[in-house]
């Protein structure tokens, strides 16, 4: 039986090409998994790269030195297995990344995860921010952040600053009218605040329009 080391360069440097895939797919199944905080996950991404680093390592070995006695003796044993057994080495780690990666990114569509919420708060027609009493902000939709660039010039950097710098809630901006609601949220025991800004401009100018009558 043909070993590793007895195929041809062109043969190699495919199983390399191959190795070298299955480590980009491991480390973007460990980024995935790490961005929607399924940290078990990133685990799996980074126990699935090692080996097949480890293995690119050895065919980059082999190749470096062209004659195998002069490899290190861990690449020279791995290399001297016939390569039917790399090929189904090969073919196990390629089903485990592909299934790791897919789950990853199928994880979106099926469960409420931070992205998708921040992705569905981004989308909605009124501002939102959350802030905790230092001022640091945790959270500010497309929206509010439009909002605060046209009322104070910057992003709401700070949120205690931010709303003081707002002297009334009912305030016109971009055209339209906006009124901005506070309330405290009790959350684990920590005290957060949050600001909402809704478009009431049909609202007003009806309102505008009774006064006049």
């Amino acid at each position: 039986m043909t070993s590793f080391d007895a195929l041809s360069a062109f043969a190699r440097s495919l199983f390399a090409l191959w190795a070298f895939l299955l480590c980009l797919t491991n480390i973007g199944s460990a980024v995935l998994a790490t961005v929607k905080k399924r940290f078990h996950f990133t685990v799996l991404g980074v126990l699935f790269f090692i080996p097949v680093y480890f293995t690119w390592q050895v065919i980059f070995d082999l190749s470096l030195f062209v004659r195998a006695e002069k490899a290190v003796e861990i690449s020279r044993t791995l290399c001297a297995i016939p390569c039917i057994y790399w090929l189904a080495a090969f073919a196990i780690l390629t089903l485990a990344a592909v299934i790791l990666l897919a789950y990853n990114i199928q994880y979106d569509r099926n469960y409420i995860t931070p992205g998708a919420i921040k992705l569905y708060l981004d989308k909605i027609p009124c501002g939102i921010c959350c802030w905790r009493d230092s001022g640091r902000v945790l959270f500010s939709n497309i929206c509010m952040n439009d909002l605060a660039v046209s009322l104070t010039g910057s992003p709401p950097l700070n949120g205690v600053d931010f709303s003081n710098a707002l002297k009334d809630d009912i305030i016109s901006a971009d055209g339209k009218v906006w009124r901005f609601s506070r309330r405290d949220i009790i959350l684990k025991g920590e005290k957060f605040h949050e600001m909402i800004a809704s478009d009431i401009t049909a609202e007003y100018v009806k309102t505008q329009a009774l006064k006049k009558d």
